[in-house]
C-alpha cells in the first residue's frame, strides 16, 4: 500500500532530529576548532623547509607495521612521529644466546633513538628554570661514518657533545624509497628540524601562550556544556511531565474484571480493554524514547567536548602530548564507540515502531485487504509481538559488534578468543540447556504464531492474557492480576482461546416426555433469529450446526449443537443464545430434562401392621 509522505513526515520527525544532531556535531567541532587553532597558531613554524614525512597535529601512535619481511617501528618525540626505523627476520643479539623477534628489534632501535632524542633536548649542562638543551644557532646534525656505518649525529659549539642518535640502514632506505646516503641526509635534516620544534615548544613565551590557549579550550567547552545542560533540563522537564501520564496503571486489569473459564464471563472486553490501553503505552513509549534519544544526543556531544577539550589542552605542550597516543587513544575511541552504539539503539528502537505503526495503520485503515477487522487486529497484535522482538535482537547485535569492535581496538587476538568462544560455548551449551531450550522453543512460537501479545491462553494450570512476550519468557496475566512467567522451553502444549475463531459446543437436555422434532425446531429458529439480529450477526461466522440426539440417559434426551463465532465472542453469544432458548422453550411448553428416581419392591403385601395396642 502506498503510504502518504506526509504521513512519514509525522512518524518520523526527520527535522527536529537533524537538528538536534546537527547541534550536537556543531558543538564539537567548535571545540575541536579552538583546540586545533590552539596546537597550530602559536606553534613556531620550523625553519627548514617542510618535509615529505611531516608531523600530524594528532597523529595516533601506530604500532609496528609489516610490509613483507621488514617490520617498521614508529621514532616519537614529545608525541610527534618523526620517523620510522626497520628491523628484518634472523635479528640476533650480540651474545647470540638469544634471538629478537624482529618486531620487538623494531621497538628495541625506536626506544634507543627517542632516548638520545630527549637526552638531547634536555641536556641539563644549559642551566635555567627551562632547560635549553642545545644552542639552536649552532646545532648541527649531519651525517658521519662509524666503523663503516652510516649514522647521524648532533652536536653544537658550546655545551653538547657529539652524540650518536640513529644507524641508517639500508632496510630503513628501501623503507622509504631511498638510497642510504640519500636518506640519511633526508633524515639529518628532520631531527634537526624536529630538535629545534622540541625546544621552541619549551619557550617560556611558548608556553604562557599555551596555557592561555588551555583556559580559552576550558571557557569554550564549558559555554557549549551549559548551552546543553539547559536543553537537557527542558528534556528533563518534558520527561517528567509524560511520566505523570504514564498510563501503565490501566494495564492491570482489576479482580473484577477478571474471571477463570469456567465462569464463562466475556474475555473479548477484557483483551479490548487491553489492547488499547497498551496502544496508549506505545504511544507514550514512543513519545518517551524519542526524548531519551535527545537527552541521549546531547549526553554524548557533551562528553565528546570534553573529551576533545582535554585532548586539545593535552596536546598543547610537550610534556603531555604522548599521553594520548601512549594511554588515552585506544580507551577514548572505545568510548565513543559505545556512546555511537547507545545513540544507534535508541534510534533504531524508534525506527522500528515507527515502522510497525506504519503497517498497523495500514491494516486498519483498509481491513478489508486483511480480511476483515479481526484478522486486521490480529495482524496489529503479531507486529507488536515482532516489535518487542526486533528490538531486543538489535540491542544484543548492537552490543556484540561493539565488543567485537572494542576488543579489536584493544588489540586483543579475536581470532583466538572466537576460538575459545566456540569451546567455551560447547561447554556452556551443557550448563545452560534450558536457556537454549527457551531460546529455540521461543522462535518456534513466533515463527508458528501460536500466540501474540493480547491473547488469552492456557498453558497446563495457568491461564490468562499474553502481556509480554519474548524469546525466553511468556508473561501470563491471570485471575487477580496474577502474573505468571512461563518459560517458553516449558511450553509444549497451549490452549488459545482467541485465535482467528471460536466454537459454541451447546449440549441442551429436554425431558422425554418432551417433543424431540419441535425442540430442535425451535432451536434453529432461536439461531436463526440471532443470526439476522444486527447486534450479534457479525459475531456468528457460520451458519450454525443442529448435530441432533447427543445422548439418551435418565435425566432426558441430550441435543447437541454447534455454533462458530468470532474470537473471544462465543461466552456473550452464548449466554445470550441459551437466554433466547429458554424464553422460547417455555412459550412452547417444552420442559428441560430433570433426574428422576424409581424404586422397586419385591413385596408390597408384606408391609408391616401397625397394631391398634401399638398406636395407643
Amino acid at each position: 500500500m502506498m503510504v502518504n509522505f506526509f504521513r512519514y513526515r509525522q512518524l518520523f520527525p526527520i527535522r527536529s532530529l537533524i537538528s538536534w544532531g546537527m547541534m550536537s556535531i556543531l558543538s564539537c567541532m567548535i571545540t575541536l576548532t579552538y583546540a586545533s587553532s590552539a596546537m597550530g597558531f602559536f606553534t613556531p613554524q620550523l625553519e627548514s623547509e617542510k618535509i615529505e614525512h611531516s608531523i600530524s597535529l594528532l597523529n595516533p601512535n601506530p604500532d609496528v607495521i609489516n610490509v613483507g619481511n621488514v617490520y617498521a617501528a614508529s621514532v616519537r618525540l614529545d608525541g610527534y612521529e618523526i620517523f620510522k626505523v626497520t628491523a628484518t627476520d634472523g635479528v640476533k643479539t650480540e651474545s647470540s644466546e638469544n634471538v629478537l623477534s624482529p618486531p620487538k628489534f623494531a621497538r628495541l632501535r625506536a626506544q634507543l633513538v627517542e632516548n638520545e632524542l630527549k637526552g638531547i633536548v634536555s641536556n641539563h649542562l644549559y642551566g635555567g628554570i627551562f632547560n635549553q638543551g642545545f644552542q639552536k644557532e649552532t646545532l648541527t646534525v649531519t651525517v658521519a661514518k662509524r666503523n663503516g656505518i652510516t649514522v647521524v649525529i648532533a652536536y653544537d659549539d658550546d655545551k653538547l657533545r657529539e652524540r650518536q642518535i640513529v644507524t641508517v640502514t639500508e632496510e630503513d632506505a628501501e623503507f622509504y624509497g631511498y638510497s642510504v646516503p640519500q636518506w640519511a641526509q633526508k633524515l639529518a635534516e628532520i631531527i634537526k628540524n624536529a630538535l629545534i620544534r622540541a625546544q621552541q615548544e619549551r619557550n617560556v613565551n611558548y608556553i604562557i601562550h599555551q596555557l592561555l590557549w588551555s583556559l580559552i579550550i576550558i571557557a569554550v567547552a564549558i559555554v557549549f556544556s551549559w548551552v546543553i545542560l539547559g536543553l537537557q533540563r527542558k528534556l528533563g522537564k518534558q520527561r517528567h511531565l509524560l511520566m505523570v501520564q504514564e498510563p501503565i496503571n490501566e494495564l492491570v486489569l482489576s479482580p473484577s474484571d477478571l474471571s477463570t473459564i469456567k465462569e464463562e464471563l466475556s474475555l473479548a472486553a477484557q483483551q479490548s480493554k487491553f489492547l488499547k490501553v497498551r496502544e496508549k503505552q506505545q504511544e507514550y513509549r514512543r513519545k518517551l524514547d524519542w526524548i531519551r534519544l535527545k537527552r541521549r544526543l546531547l549526553q554524548s556531544g557533551q562528553a565528546i567536548i570534553w573529551i576533545l577539550a582535554s585532548l586539545g589542552i593535552l596536546e598543547l605542550f610537550p610534556w603531555t602530548r604522548w599521553i594520548f597516543g601512549e594511554f588515552l587513544e585506544k580507551p577514548l575511541i572505545v568510548v565513543i564507540l559505545f556512546l555511537g552504539i547507545s545513540v544507534t539503539i535508541r534510534l533504531s528502537s524508534i525506527c522500528i515502531d515507527r515502522y510497525i505503526q506504519i503497517l498497523i495503520e495500514e491494516a486498519s485503515i483498509c481491513p478489508k485487504i486483511f480480511n476483515g477487522i479481526g484478522v486486521s487486529q490480529r495482524r496489529a497484535s503479531r507486529l507488536s509481538t515482532v516489535a518487542e522482538i526486533s528490538k531486543d535482537l538489535v540491542f544484543w547485535i548492537f552490543i556484540a559488534l561493539g565488543i567485537l569492535l572494542a576488543l579489536d581496538i584493544l588489540e586483543f587476538p579475536i581470532k583466538a578468543l572466537l576460538t575459545g568462544a566456540g569451546v567455551l560455548g560447547i561447554a556452556i551449551s551443557f550448563v545452560a540447556q534450558s536457556l537454549i531450550k527457551d531460546l529455540i522453543n521461543g522462535m518456534q512460537i513466533l515463527r508458528q504464531d501460536r500466540y501474540v501479545i493480547g491473547d488469552f491462553i492456557q498453558v497446563q494450570e495457568t491461564w490468562g492474557l499474553v502481556e509480554g512476550f519474548s524469546l525466553t519468557v511468556t508473561k501470563i496475566r491471570g485471575p487477580q492480576g496474577r502474573l505468571t512467567t512461563v518459560p517458553n522451553g516449558d511450553i509444549r502444549v497451549v490452549h488459545n482461546l482467541t485465535k482467528e475463531w471460536a466454537r459454541i459446543d451447546l449440549y441442551i437436555k429436554i425431558s422425554h416426555d418432551a417433543d424431540v422434532d419441535l425442540a430442535m425446531k425451535v432451536m434453529q429458529q432461536v439461531a436463526q433469529q440471532m443470526q439476522e439480529d444486527p447486534q450479534w450477526r457479525d459475531c456468528i461466522l457460520e451458519p450454525t450446526v443442529l448435530m441432533g440426539v447427543n445422548n439418551l440417559d435418565h435425566t432426558g434426551v441430550e441435543i447437541q449443537y454447534w455454533m462458530k463465532t468470532k474470537a473471544t465472542q462465543q461466552w456473550a453469544v452464548g449466554r445470550e443464545y441459551r437466554r433466547r432458548l429458554k424464553l422460547a422453550f417455555d412459550e412452547k411448553g417444552i420442559h428441560l430434562g430433570m433426574p428422576q428416581e424409581s424404586r422397586l419392591m419385591q413385596n408390597p403385601s408384606g408391609m408391616l401392621k401397625i397394631r391398634d395396642n401399638d398406636i395407643n
